[in-house]
């Protein structure tokens, strides 16, 4: 998906696995969710910087360490961040839907979305998807609907 000069690559595959990779050097010099990159792993749960007091302690609560490194942006309508060491309710966010939708539509527009590849990328793999169960989909010939034949 994306390629810097530096040499930090990003990929995706389409599902649930996103592969981050830096240049051998950068070693101990990154942080964040895919850890510290020095050859350590047992301090990769390090805690972030949303949770100032915390942070740099090492943790097993996969929960609190996600948390530790969400993005804290001023002017976010999200829900507060919980830096405690307990694992959150089911129902942490008691947001009314409409503002859940706004969320959600931002991340989804192929203009405003930080995701602009992977929504394109999604696209037309669901278009792909459906080509294949039904080669006749985009034909249209006069008086049939696409996909209708007959």
């Amino acid at each position: 998906i994306f390629q810097s000069v530096v040499g930090l690559k990003v990929t995706f595959n389409g599902g649930d696995v996103v592969q981050v990779t830096v240049p051998q050097g950068t070693t101990g010099k990154v942080c964040g969710l895919c850890g510290n990159y020095n050859g350590q792993s047992p301090d990769d749960h390090e805690l972030g910087p949303t949770c100032p007091d915390q942070r740099g302690l090492l943790t097993d609560n996969e929960d609190l360490f996600g948390r530790s490194w969400t993005l804290r942006e001023e002017q976010s309508d999200v829900c507060n961040v919980d830096c405690g060491d307990t694992k959150p309710p089911v129902d942490k966010c008691n947001l009314p839907m409409a503002l859940i939708q706004k969320e959600c539509d931002k991340l989804m527009n192929l203009n405003t979305s930080p995701f602009k590849v992977r929504v394109r990328f999604s696209q037309m793999l669901s278009y792909s998807a459906a080509m294949q169960l039904d080669p006749n989909m985009g034909k249209a010939s006069l008086g049939n609907p696409v996909g209708k034949s007959g």
